[in-house]
């Protein structure tokens, strides 16, 4: 699948340099973003479809919502319950999706962020009716091979009982599934059974890790760098953000808070409204090569803690690209004492 980070850090630095901050996105800017023919971003529907528990989060997204508002794109907050499942959530997305195409007769663009691009993709794999009202998908940060805090949580008894029991059903109300389904294992039954329609649907995978010293997240980063030997944005390694054979974006300099929040908690230099609409413009434009279900091994931006390359997945023996990850990281918890038993 086609690896597009060179042409995307090109088209969002332009003579910059990322240590010098973007000028304000505007209204021209967006226009002269390349789109394929009879297609403008003007004539989209956008979907922003939240990440997990993120309704619980001050100001997450609101800047984003209100630069596309400026921009005079027509987005829509998804009304995803962030704390729900992802089966729930992807027929709500589905709901959302038909009732948008169906009022203003235009296509849609679905921006998935962590969970909420899984809910998103998974929408998508259930719902074929959905293949020709939506126009892309942008997952970014996506945990579509499962996520490390998420298995951690689900194989662990003590933080299972605390985290899942006490504080996302009890103090929440949430539904303990929610995390549950981004474990490893979750991710890769749910992938096998209901494949992804990447040729069928202009998808992007944007995934990212921080290597630097300042994220708020960074000891979350360096803990599973040295558990699993794997870079991360702090909730999702870099490796598991993929989708099987879809266009991917790979950045080391962006924790988990980068695309909804311009300036703190982020501490990365993206403008989160430059970004998506970067990636959805690469998404529309790029290329579906046939081949792109044989892709092999595409190396990570982060590479490993230990100096190696990390490999977005693993590829099967008939060529196609396995789903992403869950054999890979789970298969080294096999061979590790992590706590299962405690």
């Amino acid at each position: 699948a086609p690896d597009v980070t060179d042409p995307f850090l090109r088209r969002y630095l332009g003579d910059r340099t990322l240590a010098q901050p973007a000028p304000s996105l505007s209204a021209a800017d967006v226009a002269a973003m390349p789109m394929p023919d009879g297609m403008a971003m003007a004539d989209l529907e956008y979907l922003l479809v939240p990440g997990l528990l993120t309704k619980w989060y001050p100001l997450y997204m609101a800047q984003l919502r209100a630069d596309f508002k400026r921009l005079g794109l027509r987005a829509t907050f998804s009304r995803i319950d962030t704390d729900q499942p992802v089966r729930v959530n992807a027929a709500r997305v589905r709901h959302e999706i038909l009732e948008l195409a169906q009022g203003s007769r235009s296509r849609v663009v679905i921006l998935g962020h962590s969970k909420g691009a899984v809910d998103a993709a998974a929408a998508l794999s259930l719902f074929p009716e959905l293949v020709d009202p939506v126009a892309a998908l942008v997952s970014v940060q996506g945990p579509h091979g499962g996520s490390a805090l998420a298995h951690d949580l689900a194989n662990t008894t003590v933080q299972r009982s605390v985290a899942l029991n006490m504080i996302v059903e009890r103090l929440l109300r949430g539904c303990r599934h929610a995390v549950l389904d981004l474990s490893f294992s979750a991710r890769q039954e749910f992938i096998e059974a209901h494949p992804y329609p990447v040729d069928r649907v202009p998808s992007l995978c944007l995934a990212s890790c921080d290597r630097g010293a300042s994220s708020l997240l960074k000891p979350v980063i360096d803990f599973f760098a040295l558990r699993y030997g794997e870079w991360s944005d702090g909730c999702v390694c870099q490796a598991d953000s993929i989708l099987p054979g879809c266009t991917r974006v790979l950045l080391d300099d962006m924790d988990h808070f980068g695309p909804g929040w311009p300036s703190f908690p982020a501490t990365d230099r993206y403008d989160p409204a430059r970004l998506w609409l970067l990636a959805t413009s690469l998404a529309l434009t790029t290329p579906r090569t046939a081949g792109a279900s044989a892709a092999r091994g595409a190396k990570g931006a982060c590479g490993r803690p230990d100096g190696g390359g990390s490999s977005p997945a693993e590829a099967d023996a008939g060529g196609r690209e396995a789903a992403p990850r869950a054999r890979g990281v789970a298969a080294k918890r096999r061979h590790r004492r992590h706590g299962t038993d405690t």
